[in-house]
């Protein structure tokens, strides 16, 4: 069944280190269950037991899953250098100074101020953190489930009312078509009995005959 559900909540997490993680569980019918999860980095691990515990809990369905911290917040954040790019930077400033007899070495502050020498990422959490994280994607499910048990009452009782409604109408087409019936039927006796005897009836009222028996 589809449904949607989403929330955020203020955490804090170990090292003093407070953030605002928000949840979105987005489903949508289908006879098997799939997942699409967007994680951060640093939560990619828990992708398995997400899925796991969600497919415990809803079934079946084409389920969409993301998960993020608010960018506003910076705690969990940290700078570190980016040891592929800078052994690049050193590979290439050895090559132009053998290729071309150019003196000097690159500097700390040399290496720091190149492009993309350092990078901005999220840091690991511990076991107690992603734990909160986990439990809060398990209530997001659990409250998705009670929304979709909502919405199936209110279009179960939406049905309940389109039928009632037609079945109303059925009621009344079926009262009508006997009504007509009786009508035709007394129209075509009071016919039959205005025919003198011995004489054939009119066409229209051996058609209508024909049409009543």
């Amino acid at each position: 069944m589809t449904g949607f559900y989403s929330t955020s909540e203020r955490m804090q997490f170990s090292g003093n280190r407070n953030a605002t993680v928000a949840v979105e569980i987005k489903t949508l019918n289908s006879r098997f269950f799939e997942i699409t999860a967007k994680l951060p980095g640093s939560l990619s691990h828990l992708e398995l037991p997400l899925t796991t515990m969600l497919q415990t809990k809803l079934t079946r369905g084409r389920v969409y899953l993301n998960v993020n911290f608010d960018k506003r917040d910076t705690s969990l954040e940290v700078v570190a250098p980016s040891f592929a790019i800078i052994e690049q930077y050193l590979t290439a400033s050895k090559k132009l100074k053998e290729k071309f007899a150019i003196n000097g070495d690159l500097s700390i502050t040399d290496v720091m101020q190149l492009p993309q020498a350092l990078v901005v990422c999220d840091q690991d959490l511990d076991v107690s953190d992603t734990q909160k994280i986990v439990d809060l994607v398990t209530r997001a499910a659990e409250k998705l489930i009670e929304v979709r048990m909502q919405e199936g009452a209110r279009l179960e009782k939406d049905f309940a009312t389109i039928f009632s409604v037609a079945a109303q109408k059925v009621a009344l087409v079926e009262q009508t078509f006997l009504s007509e019936l009786d009508r035709h039927k007394h129209a075509l006796k009071e016919a039959m009995a205005a025919v003198p005897a011995g004489e054939q009836p009119g066409s229209q009222v051996e058609e209508l005959q024909l049409v009543l028996k």
